[in-house]
Order: C-alpha cells, then sequence, then structure tokens
C-alpha cells in the first residue's frame, strides 16, 4: 500500500461517491495527503463549484480510515487506487472514477483479461433463464471472464455459469465487502470471493442502498470489453448500464425477446437503438478474439440458439399449397402411403442435483451442447469410448444427456 492510501481513503469518505470531485482535487493538488493539508482558501481555489460540498473536506479527522485500513488488514481486504499498477486502466476513462476499489479474492490483471459484462432483470422469464444460461456457459467455456453484480436473477445466473465451468468471474458490489447483498447470495459471493474477484468502491460496513447501485453499473459498463442484456424491463437497471457503455463506446449485445413479454420491453428497445443481436456466443468471443488473439476458444459451428435455415424452396410453402416451388404437399390419405405413426414419447428421467455427479460426468458435461455428438467427436475429452458410453448413459439417466439418432448424445433443454 503506498504512503497516500490514508488520504484517499479519508477523501473517498468526505465527498460523494460516484462525483467528479475527488478526481477534481487529486488532478490539482497532486495528491490525497496536499488535499488534506488544504486550508479553506486552498480549497476554493481549486476549480470546483462548491456550493455546499466544501464542509466535510475542512473536517480533519483521520479516525474513519484509519478503522477502515485496520478492517481491511485484520479481514484480508485489498486495496488499489488509480496510482497502483492493477488499478484497471478501462476504470480511468470514467469521469467520476472510484479513487479506492476495496477487493477480496484474485485480483488478476483486468486490462488484459477479456470481459464480458452480463447484465439483465432481476426476474427473469423462463426465455430468460434459459438464454443466459446458454451464453454465458458458452462464454465461459471460450474463455471469456464474466462480469456482474451479484444481484438476483441474470447476474446470479451469470455467476453460477462461470463457477459451474471454472472459469474467473468478477462480482462487483453495490455495499461494503463486508456485507451480503441478497442474504440468499452468500455462498455464491463466498465462492466468488474464493475463485474468483469481489470489488466495490464502497468502504467495509456500507450497507446496500438503493441509490448505490447505479452508480456500480458505471463499473460494470467500464469493466466489460462487451455488455450482454439477456432480458431487460422498461425500468430496468440493466438499462443504466448500457447507457454508460454507450458514452464508453462500449459494445452492446441484446438478446431479442418477445413482443408480449414486459421483461423484455427494454432489452427490446437497445436493439432499435443500435445493439446488436445476441444470437449465440460465438460472435461475442469472435468479436472479442481480434483484441485477445490465442486467449479465447471460438468453435467453428453455432451450438445453440440457430438452428439450421429450412430449404428455401420451402420457405413459404404450406401443406397442400400450390404456391411453393417444390413439389405440392400432399395429405396422407391421398398418398398412397399409410400414415406414419407418431414416434412414442421418450422416457425423461428425473434429474439429480448436480452435487451427485461424478467428476467424470461434470467434466463431460461441459463438452456436451444442444447440438448432438457422437462418441467419436467427445473423444477429445481424453475419455475411452467405453468408458464415455458409460458416463453418457449414466448422464441420460440423471437427466443431464439425451440419447438421439446415430447414437448421438446432446444435452437435455433444462440442463444448464
Amino acid at each position: 500500500m503506498n504512503n497516500d492510501l490514508l488520504y484517499l481513503v479519508w477523501l473517498a469518505s468526505v465527498t460523494a461517491t460516484g462525483s467528479v470531485l475527488p478526481n477534481t482535487l487529486l488532478k490539482y493538488f497532486s495528491s490525497a495527503k496536499r488535499v488534506y493539508e488544504a486550508s479553506r482558501e486552498e480549497l476554493e481555489e481549486a476549480p470546483v463549484e462548491w456550493k455546499n460540498r466544501l464542509g466535510p473536506l475542512l473536517d480533519k479527522d483521520l479516525s474513519y480510515a484509519e478503522k477502515v485500513l485496520e478492517y481491511c488488514e485484520k479481514n484480508g481486504v485489498g486495496i488499489t487506487c488509480p496510482g497502483d499498477h492493477f488499478y484497471p486502466q478501462r476504470l480511468r476513462e470514467l469521469q467520476n472514477a472510484p479513487i479506492v476499489l476495496y477487493h477480496l479474492g484474485k485480483f488478476c490483471d483486468i486490462d488484459l483479461t477479456p470481459c464480458v459484462t452480463v447484465v439483465g432483470t432481476r426476474e427473469p422469464s423462463p426465455y430468460g433463464q434459459r438464454a443466459a444460461k446458454r451464453l454465458c456457459v458458452d462464454l465461459a467455456r471460450g474463455g471469456a471472464t464474466l462480469v456482474s453484480g451479484l444481484a438476483r436473477g441474470i447476474d446470479a445466473l451469470a455467476h453460477r455459469a462461470a463457477l459451474f465451468c471454472e472459469s474467473f468471474t468478477i462480482g462487483v458490489l453495490g455495499c461494503g465487502i463486508d456485507r451480503v447483498y441478497p442474504p440468499e447470495h452468500r455462498d455464491l459471493i463466498e465462492q466468488v470471493s474464493q475463485t474468483g474477484l469481489l470489488l466495490t468502491e464502497f468502504a467495509p460496513g456500507t450497507p446496500p442502498n438503493a441509490k448505490n447501485f447505479p452508480l456500480r453499473n458505471r463499473l460494470l459498463a467500464a469493466l466489460g470489453d462487451l455488455t450482454l442484456v439477456v432480458e431487460a424491463g422498461a425500468q430496468s437497471g440493466a438499462l443504466i448500464t448500457a447507457e454508460h457503455c454507450i458514452r464508453l463506446k462500449r459494445t452492446i449485445y441484446t438478446v431479442p425477446g418477445s413482443i408480449f413479454a414486459a421483461s423484455a420491453a427494454g432489452s427490446n428497445h437497445l436493439l432499435r437503438c443500435g445493439a446488436k443481436s445476441a444470437l449465440n456466443a460465438e460472435e461475442l468471443l469472435s468479436e472479442l478474439s481480434a483484441k485477445y488473439p490465442g486467449k479465447l476458444s471460438v468453435p467453428e459451428k453455432p451450438r445453440s440458439l440457430r438452428r439450421s435455415p429450412a430449404p428455401r424452396a420451402a420457405l413459404f410453402a404450406f401443406p397442400g399449397s400450390r404456391r411453393g416451388s417444390g413439389e405440392e404437399s400432399l395429405p396422407p390419405e391421398f398418398s398412397g402411403k399409410a400414415p406414419e405413426k407418431a414416434p412414442p414419447e421418450k422416457a425423461r428421467f428425473e434429474k439429480c442435483p448436480l452435487t451427485e455427479l461424478s467428476d467424470d460426468e461434470r467434466m463431460l458435461l461441459t463438452y456436451l451442447s444442444f447440438e448432438p455428438k457422437s462418441a467419436d467427436a467427445l473423444t477429445e475429452t481424453g475419455i475411452p469410448v467405453s468408458k464415455l458410453l458409460q458416463l453418457l448413459s449414466s448422464l441420460e439417466i440423471k437427466g443431464y444427456a439425451e440419447r438421439k439418432s446415430g447414437a448421438r448424445f446432446s444435452l437435455t433443454e433444462d440442463a444448464q
């Protein structure tokens, strides 16, 4: 920690979080210590419209800052500031960049890390949940670091997808690093702090006040090379993140939603405003790979949300219609053939918890997708074919894999 840290924590505590004031003062006085030592007259000469903001800066009490530093030292909480090597350059693009960041976990060089910020509603529809799981799992498998806000809904799905793939993830809090919010995410926050990184600009002890989260959203926008909006209503906080992305000239991808769903009104509006459609993770990974060559794995074929196009001749043809350019389709009773019986419905196995899967089964699950794959195609896992078939059968029984024709296997629709 540098010698100026005590004064930086003091300056952050006596100025409004998210304001440009501390950065303006640091630029004018060169250091937080000089701001602390400045008299009223010296402060009034700074290029600031003071109004009612000068009073707290005249309070030279360092006791609060000392308590914050003492807490961080006792509890292993790291602190980084703009003068440190690992302070993200991408945060410096913000006029109101935080002058102090508290962190738990593995602090990486974020500027060298391909990051995708994932945001969305706290109450996603089943479609939104499925889209978030599919996209986030594929992004994490491809090597992207998922950044989100640890909130309910889409945020939590993004972090859990990264943890499922044993991929690095960054959670940005809207409260002090010692607070758990929402309460039901205690285990999730603990897992992110152990294998990823927790970040916040709010000092320990800061409660999760509503005003904190819009401020937190600017950090989400700045940390991501790209931002993925999965599902967002007209008043969603995800739109605040998107606004910051526009100011920072970050690319926004949005999952198209139903025109009838209120939960997708905001995200669909982003598409009208120029956001790119997120139809599969490969498009995002391809864009990232240009900036981070060799760090990402982009599958050759989209495996997810895009289906094979119908033959052109059949696009506008209805059964029995003469308007199609192909052969006229006749009802079965006039075709000279007996109508085919509907195939029997496949038995559905009840899905067991992930915790009951073996290590080999969990590993194999990360190689499966919604596109059917043969056992030979799965030999890239390093597992012998004979054992592969046993594991695939076990995953089928446990509700995670589905057997297709030609001895091929795919994920079940709700496997992720």
